[in-house]
């Protein structure tokens, strides 16, 4: 009987500890299981933000496309307007100040024998005055 009643407290103890460690790992499990449902709604508020961007990034890129569009044409237009235009203003430009330019050295050399010799900077012109 003694050897039973051993046998029974021991059981008693066993079932007891098996319990507690029951009970450890349901709370374990339960944890991990809140762990995951917080998780997934990370994911799922990740995955929204990044469906958020690539559709910013399509609305960029396609304002890019008008930009680089609308762009082109003004270069276009830019370099129609430079061709047609300013070349004639430039040529009448260029003849006006070279008209000035003499008016003020024919003033400076009245009456005077002098010689001048100017080079521009980037050797584009040279001019000799007697």
């Amino acid at each position: 009987i003694r050897q039973n009643s051993v046998n029974t407290k021991s059981d008693i103890i066993e079932q007891d500890l098996f319990l507690e460690t029951r009970k450890e790992l349901e709370a374990e499990i339960n944890h991990l299981q809140n762990n995951i449902t917080l998780k997934d709604a990370e994911i799922v508020t990740i995955n929204q933000k990044n469906l958020s961007m690539e559709e910013n990034i399509r609305k960029q890129k396609a304002e890019i496309v008008l930009l680089h569009a609308e762009l082109k044409k003004l270069s276009e237009l830019a370099c129609t307007c430079k061709t047609e235009k300013c070349l004639p203003d430039e040529n009448l430009d260029l003849e006006k100040e070279t008209a000035d330019f003499l008016e003020k050295v024919s003033a400076v050399c009245k009456n005077k024998s002098l010689k001048v010799k100017a080079l521009s900077k980037d050797k584009n012109v040279k001019i000799n005055l007697k």
